[in-house]
Formats: structure tokens, C-alpha cells, sequence
């Protein structure tokens, strides 16, 4: 098992490449292909009223930081 840290900003639709960690290459010792990882983004389709609510302060939060990085 290999980890993969997402960084942040990644967009759906992506592809990210684990250098090394994919099959091996045929004929050839100790080489492996590069894996790569498509990510894909699931949007629930109903929240409860704290998932809501939470949603909501994180947009409040993202407004008022774009909001003080423009002056």
C-alpha cells in the first residue's frame, strides 16, 4: 500500500503520477512504470442541517479572506 497526498487545490478531472509505484516493466529488473491517479470528486446530493451550516461558514470564511486580499 502506497499513500498519495492530494495538494491542495487540486481540481477534479486531475491526474496526479506516483513516480515508480506502477507495474513492472517487462524484461527488465527492479523497474516499474509510473502509476497514475485520476481524481474524481462525489458531490452528495442531500446534506443535513450541520453538514449545511458548515458549508456556509467555510463560504463566509473564503469571501472575507478574498475579501482582505485585495486591499
Amino acid at each position: 500500500m502506497v499513500d498519495l497526498k492530494i495538494p491542495a487545490g487540486t481540481q477534479p478531472s486531475s491526474t496526479l503520477v506516483m513516480a515508480k509505484k506502477g507495474v513492472p516493466v517487462l524484461n527488465k529488473k527492479n523497474m516499474r512504470g509510473d502509476q497514475l491517479v485520476r481524481v474524481q470528486v462525489e458531490i452528495p446530493k442531500r446534506l443535513s442541517s450541520d453538514e449545511k451550516k458548515l458549508i456556509e461558514e467555510l463560504a463566509d470564511l473564503s469571501k472575507g479572506k478574498a475579501a482582505t486580499s485585495r486591499r
